[in-house]
């Protein structure tokens, strides 16, 4: 548990009870689903024969394997799992529908969405049954449910952008060479082009160590030129006033959240 290894972060990780957190709750009975749909398709001789089943039940057995081999082990790791979940039921669906009668599937489906309704209806960040939910509250307020502190400035931010008519915007997330999850970009896109005539464009302008760096340098993207950079920093950073990029210099013209969001013009 405290192996930087296997591990992110440090001694963060246990196996969490009943959880109505979307970030970390896990999918039991959907696991024992599929565990239970590989047990009788191993028996089931008519569906043990198709070639084409069989690649799919392994692809998808080969694909959990290798996000636990590349990935370590954390607290949302429910999350990366959800695509195999997805993936794996319609190979629960065939088995099952080879395997059983249509009275056993109902009973099925029945427990499944009996037990569906508790985290459907009590979802920690978008309820139905709270005084706010997600049929009082708006979809850009929802991006924020479980950051609230950070809706003013990214709305703020967005808001002074697009006095701009800046079309060209690139995203500085964090002043290391590899971003954190702390730094939270996707509600940018959103707000940037909400009643926007104009397409937006937004690029990473990556840390010179990061990696992928190199590919700034490569066209198409060595074209890109913002009018506009948003530069994300953590309380424990400090604030950006200046920034080269593409041999231009860009100065903090903006700021909002205590001077972490700064907006950086030519």
């Amino acid at each position: 548990m405290n192996d930087p290894r296997t591990t992110w972060p440090l001694n963060s990780y246990t196996v969490p009870g009943l959880s109505f957190d979307e970030n970390v709750a896990g999918n039991p009975l959907h696991l024992l689903l599929i565990a239970l749909a590989i047990i009788v398709f191993v028996f089931n001789k008519e569906l043990r024969v198709k070639n084409n089943v069989i690649g799919y039940v392994l692809a998808l057995i080969g694909g959990f394997l290798l996000l636990c081999w590349m990935l370590k082990i954390q607290p949302y790791q429910s999350r990366h799992h959800l695509s195999l979940f997805v993936l794996f039921s319609s190979f629960v669906g065939l088995v099952f529908n080879k395997s059983w009668n249509r009275h056993v599937l109902m009973i099925l489906a029945v427990i499944t969405l009996v037990a569906s309704i508790p985290f459907m209806v009590n979802n920690k960040y978008r309820p139905i049954a709270a005084e706010q939910n997600i049929f009082n509250t708006s979809r850009n307020e929802l991006y924020f449910a479980n950051r609230k502190y950070l809706k003013e400035p990214y709305f703020a931010t967005a808001d002074f952008l697009k006095k701009q008519n800046c079309e060209t915007i690139g995203l500085s997330l964090g002043g290391t060479a590899v971003p954190s999850g702390t730094y939270w970009e996707y509600p940018f896109w959103v707000l940037l082009q909400e009643n926007n005539s104009k397409t937006i464009q937004v690029q990473h302008i990556l840390h010179p160590d990061n990696r992928s760096n190199v590919k700034s340098k490569i066209y198409p993207h060595n074209n890109f030129n913002p009018c506009a950079i948003i530069a994300v920093r953590s309380s424990k950073e400090e604030p950006v006033k200046e920034m080269v990029v593409q041999s231009s210099t860009y100065v903090s013209a903006w700021s909002a959240n205590s001077d972490q969001i700064n907006v950086l013009i030519k």
